[in-house]
């Protein structure tokens, strides 16, 4: 049940940076990522420590991000997402993010990218 319900979106490899917001900084600080994959229901980003990625997140237990997809121009989505799971060693240390605040604009620009790059689809092992 688990692994069907968090692989019902498809997902496809990427490789471009996220930008994540720094909590408590003024003004605003941000740190970026690599994006390793991304589905409509979240993104996996590589980089970081254990401890460097907890000071990443708010009050709240949510991380905002700059969502950077190619050809995008500035202003780039905001949204916010949560920390589902951190796996590896330094510099190979990857996190799982659900998104948990996303506007229905950046969502139909993650479903038309995914659209646009068949040849990227991970596909589960089954």
């Amino acid at each position: 049940l688990f692994s069907t319900r968090r692989r019902r979106a498809p997902r496809v490899a990427v490789h471009w940076m996220v930008d994540v917001a720094i909590p408590n900084t003024d003004p605003q600080h941000w740190t970026g990522l690599s994006a390793t994959d991304l589905s409509a229901q979240g993104i996996r980003l590589q980089g970081l420590e254990p401890d460097d990625i907890r000071r990443l997140l708010s009050d709240e237990g949510y991380a905002q991000m700059k969502l950077r997809l190619p050809g995008m121009r500035p202003p780039l989505p905001l949204l916010a997402a949560e920390l589902r799971w951190g796996l590896g060693e330094k510099p190979n240390f990857y996190t799982g993010w659900l998104f948990s605040k996303i506007d229905a604009d950046t969502l139909k620009l993650i479903d038309n990218y995914i659209a646009d790059h068949p040849q990227d689809l991970i596909k589960d092992p089954t």
